[in-house]
């Protein structure tokens, strides 16, 4: 689940050759930072259900892609 969210919010990252403000900013509120991200990629952390649904609803994915769901 970690690994597949880091996915998820590396690849928005790329999207956009750089974050734009309001996304810093976002991810900055929600306390997510570039080592936290390291932490889900490695499984060193999981994400909680409530960062979680924030995520999702702030990349616009659905849950379960998050989860690997879909796959």
């Amino acid at each position: 689940v970690a690994q597949r969210l880091a996915r998820t919010v590396r690849d928005r990252e790329a999207v956009s050759s750089n974050l734009t403000t309001p996304t810093k900013n976002y991810l900055a509120d929600l306390q997510v930072s570039e080592s936290l991200i390291s932490y889900w990629e490695n499984n060193k952390r999981e994400c909680n259900f409530d960062m979680l649904i924030k995520l999702a609803y702030y990349f616009n994915e659905i849950i379960d892609y998050l989860l690997g769901k879909d796959e």
